[in-house]
């Protein structure tokens, strides 16, 4: 990895920082050569202390260090000719024949014009594949009496001569230098050279050396061209381009006009700017970096390691660059302005400007056909990455051959109905591949770059932003040879291209609840998608990994990375006769079970506990296709405007975790970067905080020539820091609603830290001092953003509050003659006259509604984020876990400038140490733009940077808080369409809800005596006295009863001496889905594992009913007839119709229907076959389900169930794949049938 080309946020470079420790330690006073910096504020893993001799190299001996040294500039470029050898042309197009013979002279010239312009047509179709192509008429007779057109292009290629080399500033040439010039020869003289020496003419003609141009040599002894100045800097938000202008003067105009007006100053040049200190011992020869070097690399492979390469970093050696330590810039760009002003004494002053070559792809514009070539690539991409990379085998003879599935594949012969078959193939082979069982990439997608969700549910696609772009990005609009070498990370050549593989961004698990959720709540799909393992990815296949210096191996095994490989081929080995034997299907290789050493790394890198974000390369981020197809859509116009569309999708859809953006790499490529996340953890430590590079400022060891700090807020940030700052007198806190606030508040926490000094003396805890401003001007506007209710949901916020306080009596007089409100909500005389058939449904509804809005609201004044879909909840929850490692650049901007320093980059951090003390401690400074200088009065180079807070050192007193917790509103439910109409009742009481009998064949609970009836509702053992209905004989719960089918026959209840509330307590019956919505707090999703083949989703959620009271959540049940009888041996036409088919029904064993109290804690399952209908209730605890009059009876152990979680085998066994509707007897038709004759499902 180069030296200038490192992970975001990362500190200045080691050698770079021992560089500037020198120069601060040497301006103080004289530092012998061969004096050690010891101790070192910055170590590295060198075992010696360096010595001021190998940083510095100072000229006097150690004195007077900066004046030792003075600037240099050189600038240079390459050129060569080259001409086509060989006469063999390719022939692409051969018309007919034209014979003068048959022809007559009319008809020969209609056929001749003919034949020309069907030429022409082939040609102008063909001209983007062969630009170079021609059409010519190739005669048969010396006479042009018989002929055809055709097309052709040369066989050949160029044959390039010897490179020649243009430099100013090596100090070679002086004024009295006249330089004969090329001989000049005749035609014949030139043809009678070999290839090789009329090679070397055309070079010697082409390019003449300086001084010596020919009819001129230089005869008025001018002197050589000369470097006046120099300045460069990066551009753009990251220093995504560097722009360098060079200003010169030209002596001698034959030069001018021979040599820099056709090679410097033209449109496109390719230009080489060096620049440093005097000191630079081994300023490289650009013969030895243009041309193959001893080991035989041609020079465009390697150039980038033979002058930024770091041996350290896993390059072959350290580049000449890194090995200056800061005191040699090199600049490579192409010209895109130049100026030249002739003077009155004949010579000629030049300026031009380069910009880095990321420039050409940052603005190369879209074509107009790309759209449609993109989206035709992103829809067939996974077909032929199944067909070309996963359908291999090996033969008996161990070669590589296509499985027998693709060996015949349509071609233009093949018929409309074999090419359909094969897409059929293929789809089916695409879904098995590269499709998961949900959101969460699986390891083949994964490998692939390319994954399928749950096909059930999602028709998206997602591409890996490594497979974006290396397919796709660089394969439309990156520059160099062919798109193998653009790719190919051991080319480290000048390719231009986007390359993300040194950034990271950030990671958490509960990305992959989110992911597992998701797809079954019928919402937009995501936009991106955070794999669980990436040890093995396209990636890494392709070597498009982070470098390993951002590993710790100390945290590895020894062998932990071969062990990987090597249990990794032998699991996705794995044949289709062992997964047969071990019961598993190719969901097998979904999910990779082994250790997975890099991943495990990166996910823990911060800590192993739940609340620990850990880190992701930006690379295996999955992407959905149709961000991508948008983002090539009219509006975007340019390279740039698509990433920009992609990345800002992106960073809405993380709600703000991620801050994607477009950055500058090498100066020749681009990466995309996430300016939120940090190569050093947001909330650095001590240890890390203080290995930062310091500058400093007014000490004797300043190297600073110039400091200014200042304060600049947005527009449309000043209004926050109003509202916040009125807080800082106050308890109250705000959430992180944007980033604005973000910057605010961490603005505002920064400035409490002003009371520390108290607690420092032990006066006072710093938490108990506040500081306000005078006159007060109140926090009404700052209590608005703490307060989370913003919705103000209720009645009683809307009357009592949100209108009266702002409109209490304003109009102050009287107007109750014009309206009377005193008798409004008085009942009308007219109400017994209104039919009320429809009334109580609707106004149980509008109750509901009413109550699921007020505990709504109370939980949102309790700090918790709730929301009415899935997608804000996640967002929500997840951005929480991020909020102590967001860390925006704050609107306080540093600028130093110091003497001439290299291999800075845009992102690296330091810190200074004269600032007011509030911010010592508390902020470090992160650069966002380099300037360099180099002139007559030396070189300075300039930082400007901003501000970055440690939210680690953010006082007791911290105005930012976070939510309490997450949670989905009841209102969810409204898109759900639950129908429990259906659901089986007593036909004498419409009201009423069955529960169920678990007696029967199977029952492992009953024990002859007692029958289990539910949670907290056993006859005879039960909490409760509920009256219930057995086909005719009444019951009651808690009196003891009878055996069967039972109905709840009221719509309340009476608690009993069991019940912890005591007896006599209400007991309200919840008898349908809508109603259940309204005793429904706390409502969070749970993530459905894979193996819960018969749920669909999975929620737990909080009953919220009066304190003393409590409530039964009965789960639905509906009759079907299938013909067998209630107990064993008994069949449907003895017994009547007899199946209850739902998890109410007789074929659950499971208690689904139960007693709950305030605060407890519930499962609500939906069914695959039928989420509409087939809903679940079922207690989250470990209970008794046996008889517990006996507790030596061993029935009464094998009654407890645990269902303190979804993964208990006891959940597991009732609900992960046990079917609640009754398919293998042909439920939907007989259910149907009944339905007919009965007229009911009583």
């Amino acid at each position: 990895m180069p030296i200038n080309n490192r992970v975001f946020g990362s500190d200045i470079p080691i050698k770079v920082k021992k560089t500037l420790e020198a120069r601060q330690l040497a301006a103080e006073k004289t530092r012998l050569p061969g004096q050690q910096i010891n101790p070192s504020k910055y170590p590295d893993d060198r075992e010696d202390y360096y010595n001021y001799g190998e940083l510095l190299d100072n000229q006097f001996n150690g004195e007077a260090d900066l004046s030792s040294r003075t600037p240099f500039i050189r600038m240079w470029t390459g050129v060569q000719t080259g001409v086509y050898e060989g006469p063999g042309d390719i022939v692409l197009y051969e018309g007919e024949t034209v014979s003068k013979d048959d022809l007559d002279w009319k008809e020969k010239k209609t056929k001749l014009e003919k034949e020309a312009e069907e030429s022409q047509a082939y040609k102008d179709l063909n001209k983007t594949r062969f630009p170079k192509s021609e059409v010519v008429f190739q005669k048969f007779t010396n006479d042009d009496s018989k002929g055809r057109f055709i097309v052709k292009r040369p066989a050949e290629d160029i044959n390039f001569s010897k490179p020649k080399v243009y430099m100013l500033g090596n100090h070679v040439l002086n004024t009295t230098d006249q330089i004969t010039p090329q001989q000049q020869i005749t035609s014949d003289e030139f043809f009678q050279k070999t290839d090789s020496e009329q090679k070397d003419y055309i070079t010697g003609e082409l390019f003449p050396n300086e001084h010596g141009v020919r009819d001129d040599v230089n005869k008025f002894l001018k002197p050589a061209a000369g470097i006046t100045s120099v300045s460069s800097e990066t551009e753009g938000a990251l220093g995504e381009r560097k722009t360098t202008t060079i200003n010169f003067v030209v002596h001698n105009f034959a030069d001018f006009d021979a040599i820099y007006n056709r090679y410097f100053l033209r449109p496109g040049a390719q230009i080489f700017i060096d620049f440093g200190w005097s000191s630079v011992k081994d300023l490289y020869n650009p013969n030895d970096i243009i041309n193959t070097n001893e080991e035989g690399k041609d020079a465009d492979k390697i150039i980038i390691e033979e002058l930024y390469g770091e041996k350290q970093n896993g390059d072959a050696k350290d580049g000449v660059v890194t090995r200056s330590k800061g005191n040699l810039e090199v600049v490579i760009g192409q010209v895109t302005n130049y100026d030249s002003k002739i003077m009155e004494n004949g010579s000629v002053e030049c300026s031009l400007t380069i910009q880095s070559p990321n420039v050409a792809m940052i603005t190369f514009p879209k074509l107009q056909h790309l759209k449609t070539k993109i989206d035709f690539l992103l829809d067939h991409f996974f077909g032929f990455e199944v067909l070309n990379n996963f359908n291999l085998k090996k033969d008996k003879e161990g070669n590589i051959v296509p499985k027998s599935d693709f060996d015949t594949i349509p071609d233009s012969s093949s018929s409309v109905r074999e090419i359909a078959d094969f897409e059929e193939l293929i789809a089916e082979k695409v879904e098995q591949t590269l499709g998961g069982s949900d959101f969460n990439p699986t390891v083949l997608g994964s490998i692939a770059g390319l994954f399928l969700p749950d096909a059930k549910n999602s028709e998206s696609q997602y591409i890996s932003l490594g497979f974006l772009e290396d397919k796709i990005l660089n394969a439309e609009f990156a520059f160099g040879k062919n798109i193998e070498d653009i790719n190919d990370v051991n080319v480290k050549g000048l390719q231009t291209k986007i390359d993300s593989s040194e950034s990271f961004t950030f990671y958490h698990s509960e990305f992959h609840e989110k992911q597992s959720i998701i797809g079954n709540t019928g919402e937009t799909d995501p936009a991106f998608l955070i794999p669980s393992f990436w040890d093995r990815t396209y990636n890494t296949i392709t070597k498009h990994v982070p470098n390993d210096s951002n590993y710790d191996y100390d945290f590895f095994d020894e062998t932990a990375v071969d062990d990987f490989d090597s249990y990794f081929t032998s699991w996705i080995n794995t044949t289709d006769e062992q997964l047969k034997n071990m019961g598993v299907g190719k969901e097998y290789f979904n999910t990779y079970p082994y250790d997975t050493p890099r991943t495990d790394y990166d996910k823990t890198i911060n800590g192993s506990d739940e609340n620990s974000t850990g880190r992701i390369p930006i690379r295996e981020i999955f992407i959905n296709s149709a961000v991508v197809k948008d983002a090539f859509g009219p509006e975007s116009k340019s390279f740039k405007d698509i990433v920009n569309h992609i990345l800002k999708v992106i960073n809405e859809d993380s709600y703000g975790i991620f801050k994607f953006k477009l950055a500058g790499g090498q100066d020749n490529t681009l990466k995309i970067i996430d300016e939120n996340f940090l190569g050093v953890d947001n909330i650095i430590d001590e240890d890390a905080f203080d290995k930062l590079f310091t500058f400093d400022i007014m000490s004797p060891t300043s190297i600073v020539k110039s400091y200014n700090v200042n304060l600049s807020l947005p527009n449309d940030a000043i209004g926050a820091n109003v509202a916040i700052q009125a807080l800082s007198g106050t308890n109250e806190q705000v959430l992180p609603a944007n980033e604005e606030i973000i910057n605010a508040s961490s603005l505002a926490d920064i400035f409490n830290t002003l009371t520390a000094n108290l607690e420092e003396q032990g006066i006072v805890n710093a938490k108990e001092v506040k500081v306000k401003y005078l006159p007060d001007i109140g926090g009404f506007r700052g209590k608005a953003l703490s307060d989370s209710n913003v919705e103000k949901q209720t009645y009683q916020d809307l009357y009592t509050t949100e209108l009266r306080e702002s409109n209490d009596f304003y109009l102050n007089a009287s107007y109750s003659n014009i309206i009377n409100t005193e008798t409004l909500f008085e009942p009308s005389d007219d109400d017994d006259d209104i039919n009320t058939t429809d009334k109580p449904d609707d106004g149980r509804k509008g109750k509901n509604t009413r109550i699921i809005d007020a505990v709504d609201a109370e939980q949102i004044k309790n700090g918790f984020f709730i929301t009415k879909n899935f997608q804000e909840y996640f967002r929500a929850r997840i951005a929480d876990k991020f909020v102590d490692k967001k860390n925006p650049p704050l609107p306080i901007k540093l600028e130093l400038t110091t003497y001439g320093i290299s291999s800075l980059v845009p992102g690296d951090i330091f810190r200074v140490d004269y600032l007011p003390k509030i911010y010592l401690k508390t902020c470090y400074f992160q650069i966002t733009k380099i300037k360099h200088n180099i002139g007559s009065d030396g070189w300075y180079t300039t930082l400007e940077t901003v501000f970055r807070y440690r939210k680690k050192m953010a006082n007791l007193n911290a105005i930012q808080g976070k939510y309490r917790g997450f949670a989905l509103s009841p209102h969810l439910f409204d898109t759900f369409g639950v129908d429990d109409s259906q659901a089986y009742r007593d036909k004498n009481n419409k009201d009423s809800s069955f529960s169920y009998s678990t007696r029967g064949k199977g029952n492992e609970f009953y024990n002859g005596q007692r029958n289990a009836r539910g949670y907290r509702l056993r006859i005879g053992d039960g909490e409760a006295n509920l009256v219930a209905k057995l086909k005719g004989v009444a019951a009651s719960f808690g009196l003891g009863g009878s055996i069967g089918i039972f109905a709840f026959t009221g719509e309340s209840g009476l608690t009993n001496s069991k019940s912890k509330l005591g007896e006599g307590k209400t007991i309200t019956m919840v008898q349908n889905f809508e109603d259940s919505l309204s005793y429904m707090k706390e409502i969070t999703p749970v993530g459905v594992p894979s193996n819960y083949t018969s749920v669909a989703q999975i929620f737990k959620f909080k009953v919220s009913c009066p304190t003393q009271q409590a409530i039964v959540l009965i789960s639905p049940m509906y009759f079907s007839n299938t013909g067998t009888g209630l107990f064993e041996g008994e069949t449907g036409e003895t017994f009547g119709y007899d199946y209850h088919n739902g998890y109410g029904g007789r074929n659950f064993m499971a208690p689904t229907s139960g007693l709950y109290y305030n605060d407890d804690e519930v499962w609500l399952l939906f069914h695959k076959e039928n989420p509409k209908m087939f809903y679940a209730f079922i207690p989250k605890n470990k209970f008794y389900f046996g008889d517990e009059s006996n507790p030596n009876n061993e029935q009464y152990e094998s009654g407890l169930l645990d269902y303190t979680s979804i993964h208990t085998n006891d959940f597991k066994k009732n609900f992960a794949t046990k079917p609640a509707i009754d398919v293998s007897k042909g439920e939907n038709e007989t259910f149907t049938k009944r339905m007919e004759e009965q007229e009911s499902y009583d």
